[in-house]
C-alpha cells in the first residue's frame, strides 16, 4: 500500500510539472518570455482548456453571470515569492475569463479567496492577533513615499528645466527591466520585490542610458560625463532607498492588521519585540467636494493627510464592494460615509487601501503628487465618451493599462494587483496576467508612454494575435500612443522618440493593423492622471495621437464605415468647456452672494469660515503633513486648538 501511495504522489507531482511548464509555454507564446517552444502550442492550449472544463468544477460552485463584478484568482503575493499563509498557498494560482466557460470556477476561487480574506480580518482587530490580512503596512508605504520624493528631487534640482516626466518614463522602465531579469535570471536578488523604487537600476541599462540622452539634449550644460555621474548617483541611491525601506519593513512587517502592531512571516522572537501601541487608525473627513483621510498613530507621530475629490472617494467605494460582495460573510461592504453608520471593521480597512493606493501612484510618479500636483502624466487616461465608442462599435469590454482610480471598465490590468488593486477589480499586472483573458474578445490599450514599456507590450500583443489567428478566435486590440515622427525624419528627435519609435512601426506596420488614425495635437484631449486630486479633468493634447486598431483574421471586417467619425468626436478636447462651466458656476455664485443682505452674507461669511478644511489653501488643494496642526475640522476647530481646550478641562477636573 504504501509503494502505492507514493506512485500515485509521484505522478501526481510530474502532472503538476507539466500542467505548469504549459502554463510556462503559454506565457512565453505571448511575448513574456523567449518564444523558443512554439510548437508545443497546440498541446498547451489543449491541456489548459481540458484542466479548466466545466467538469472538474468543484461540488458546490457558485454561478454568476453579472459581468460587472469583476474577478481574480491570483494570490496576493510581491513578484514570485511564497505565501505565507498556508489557506492561501492552496489556491489555485491562475485567472480564467470570466466571460468564457470558465466563469464557475472562477467565482468559486474568489469566494474562497474573500472568505479567507474576511475570516483574517475579523481577527486582525485582536491586538495580540498574528494573522496576516495582506493589508499593507501604511508606515512602510510612507517609507517608500518619502525616498521617492527624495529621489526625483534630487534629479530635478541637479538639472534645472527637468520635468517629471522624464524620471517617471525612467522608473517605469526600470522597473519592467528588473522584473523581467527576475523571472530569467537563476540569481536571485537579496532583495524583496519593491512595487516602485528600482533595485536592479545600472549606468548601462536601456532605461538609463535614455535617460542620459534626455538630460543631455535637456541643457547644453549638461555634458556626458556629468549626465553619466548623475545617473550612475541616480541608480545608487535608489538601491539604498530600497534597502531602507525593506529593513523598516523586516522591523515593522510587510503588512498589518487593525488592531496592533504590523505583521508578515517571521520568527516569534521577532514578532515579540515588533509590539507597538497599534498600527494607528485612518478617519476620514468629508466636505462637499473633498475627502480627507487622516492617517494617525499615538502621539509617537504627527498625522499625514492625504486627500481625494468625493467622486472617486465614491468610485472606489462601488469598485471595492462589487468584489467583497462575493464574499460569504455578513457586514461586507462598506456603507456611503453620509450613512452615519459607526465604522466597521471592513470600512477601516477600506480607509487604509485607499490611503496607501494615494501613496502608491504619488510614489510611482515621481513621490510630488500629493504635495504640488507634479506627475501622474503617465496615468492620463481617454475621454469616458471614447470607451462609449469603443464598446459599441467594437465591444470592448477591458483596459490592459489602468488603475482604480482612472479604469472606466469593470475589468482591467493594474500595477499593483498583488497586494492592493484585487479588492477593486484588477485582474493583475498585464505582463503577469494569464493570457487567456487576451486571446479573444475587444481590449483597450493605453500604456505609460514609456519607451521599454511600450516596446515589450508591442511584443506581447503581436504574439496574441497570432495565437488568436492559429485557433480562429476574434482578438482586438485598440492601442492608444503618440505618433511617432516617419523613420526618414531623423532631425529634432529626441532620445524617447527615437526609442518608441520602433514599437510604433512594429504595429502600423504589422500585418494585423487594419486601421490606423491620427489625432491633431490641440484638436484632441485626454482625462487628468491626477484626475483624482485636481478640481478639473481634462487636459488638451499638446501632441499627436494614433489609435491603431489591430485585429486577428476573423475580426478585420467588424470596423464599420462611420468608426472613424465616431473616434474623432468622442476624442475631441473637453478642456476648454470644462473651463467655461467653472467659470459660468464662479459667477452664479457671486451673483446669488451679491443679492444676499448684509445680515446674511456675514452669517454665510462666517459660516464658509467653519467649512475651510486647510488653512491658506483652498479645498481643491492637497495637504502636506507639515501643515496639519492647522487642520481645520468641519466644526471650525484647529488640532492646536483642540489639544490646549483638552488641557483646560483636564486642569479644571484635577
Amino acid at each position: 500500500m504504501a509503494k502505492k501511495k507514493g506512485s500515485k504522489r509521484k505522478q501526481s507531482a510530474i502532472a503538476g510539472t507539466a500542467h505548469q511548464q504549459s502554463i510556462e509555454s503559454l506565457c512565453n507564446l505571448t511575448g513574456l518570455g523567449n518564444n523558443s517552444q512554439v510548437s508545443e502550442l497546440e498541446g498547451c492550449l489543449a491541456e489548459f482548456d481540458a484542466i479548466q472544463s466545466p467538469t472538474a468544477v468543484v461540488e458546490g460552485a457558485v454561478s454568476t453571470n453579472d459581468s460587472n463584478h469583476p474577478t481574480t484568482t491570483s494570490v496576493p503575493v510581491q513578484d514570485n515569492e511564497t505565501v505565507t499563509t498556508d489557506a492561501y498557498a492552496s489556491l489555485p494560482c491562475m485567472d480564467v475569463d470570466p466571460s468564457s466557460r470558465d466563469r464557475i470556477k472562477h467565482s468559486t476561487v474568489l469566494q474562497q479567496r474573500l472568505d479567507l480574506w474576511h475570516d483574517a480580518l475579523g481577527s486582525s482587530t485582536d491586538s495580540s492577533s498574528t494573522t496576516s490580512i495582506f493589508l499593507p503596512n501604511i508606515r512602510v508605504e510612507m517609507a517608500r513615499h518619502l525616498k521617492m520624493s527624495g529621489l526625483s528631487e534630487h534629479l530635478i534640482k541637479s538639472c534645472p528645466g527637468l520635468r517629471m516626466p522624464v524620471f517617471e518614463r525612467w522608473i517605469m522602465d526600470s522597473k519592467l527591466l528588473e522584473r523581467n531579469e527576475r523571472r530569467t535570471t537563476t540569481h536571485k536578488n537579496h532583495l524583496r520585490y519593491d512595487p516602485v523604487i528600482p533595485s536592479a537600476a545600472h549606468i548601462h541599462d536601456e532605461p538609463t542610458q535614455r535617460l542620459m540622452g534626455e538630460l543631455m539634449e535637456l541643457s547644453s550644460s549638461i555634458s556626458q560625463d556629468k549626465a553619466e555621474s548623475l545617473c550612475l548617483e541616480l541608480c545608487m541611491n535608489a538601491a539604498s532607498a530600497v534597502q531602507d525601506v525593506q529593513q523598516l519593513a523586516h522591523r515593522l512587517g510587510w503588512n498589518q492588521n487593525l488592531g496592533g502592531g504590523a505583521i508578515s512571516g517571521t520568527s516569534n522572537k521577532q514578532k515579540k519585540k515588533r509590539k507597538t501601541s497599534g498600527a494607528g487608525k485612518v478617519v476620514l473627513e468629508r466636505d462637499s467636494k473633498v475627502y480627507t483621510l487622516v492617517y494617525t498613530r499615538g502621539k509617537e507621530m504627527k498625522p499625514f493627510v492625504v486627500k481625494i475629490n468625493a467622486s472617486h472617494y465614491e468610485k472606489l467605494r462601488h469598485m471595492f464592494n462589487a468584489v467583497h460582495t462575493h464574499a460569504s460573510l455578513n457586514n461586507t461592504t462598506v456603507p456611503p460615509p453620509e450613512s452615519r453608520i459607526p465604522t466597521t471593521v471592513i470600512t477601516h480597512a477600506f480607509h487604509v487601501l485607499v490611503f496607501v493606493m494615494l501613496l502608491r501612484y504619488s510614489s510611482l510618479s515621481g513621490g510630488q503628487q500629493l504635495n504640488d500636483l507634479r506627475g501622474g502624466g503617465m496615468q492620463g487616461a481617454i475621454h469616458g465618451s471614447v470607451f462609449s465608442v469603443l464598446q459599441t462599435t467594437l465591444g470592448c469590454t477591458m483596459e490592459c493599462f489602468a488603475s482604480p482610480l482612472n479604469a472606466h471598465f469593470p475589468q482591467f490590468c493594474s500595477a499593483f494587483h498583488h497586494d492592493l488593486e484585487w479588492h477593486f477589480g484588477s485582474v493583475g499586472d498585464f505582463f503577469d496576467v494569464s493570457h487567456t483573458r487576451l486571446l479573444q474578445g475587444c481590449h483597450e490599450v493605453n500604456p505609460p508612454f514609456a519607451p521599454g514599456v511600450m516596446n515589450q507590450m508591442s511584443e506581447s500583443l503581436e504574439s496574441c494575435l497570432e495565437v488568436a489567428n492559429i485557433h480562429d478566435r476574434t482578438l482586438t486590440f485598440v492601442v492608444i500612443v503618440p505618433t511617432a515622427k516617419p523613420a526618414n525624419e531623423t532631425s529634432n528627435k529626441t532620445a524617447m522618440q527615437v526609442s518608441a519609435n520602433s514599437s510604433f512601426r512594429r504595429m502600423t506596420t504589422s500585418a494585423h493593423c487594419s486601421q490606423h488614425v491620427v489625432l491633431q495635437a490641440r484638436e484632441h484631449g485626454y482625462v487628468e492622471g491626477s484626475q483624482h486630486l485636481r478640481p478639473t479633468r481634462f487636459k488638451e493634447s499638446q501632441y499627436d495621437t494614433s489609435v491603431i486598431i489591430l485585429q486577428s483574421v476573423k475580426s478585420k471586417e467588424t470596423i464599420g464605415s462611420n468608426f472613424e467619425t465616431l473616434l474623432r468626436a468622442a476624442f475631441e478636447s473637453l478642456h476648454e468647456k470644462e473651463i467655461e462651466e467653472r467659470k459660468a458656476n464662479d459667477d452664479t455664485d457671486h451673483t446669488q452672494h451679491d443679492g444676499l443682505s448684509k445680515e446674511n452674507s456675514i452669517e454665510s461669511v462666517t459660516a464658509s469660515r467653519k467649512e475651510i478644511t486647510p488653512v491658506h489653501k483652498t479645498n481643491d488643494e492637497p495637504l502636506s503633513p507639515q501643515g496639519f496642526n492647522d487642520y481645520q475640522k468641519s466644526d471650525g476647530t484647529t488640532r492646536k486648538s483642540q489639544k490646549k481646550k483638552k488641557k483646560a478641562r483636564h486642569k479644571e477636573t484635577n
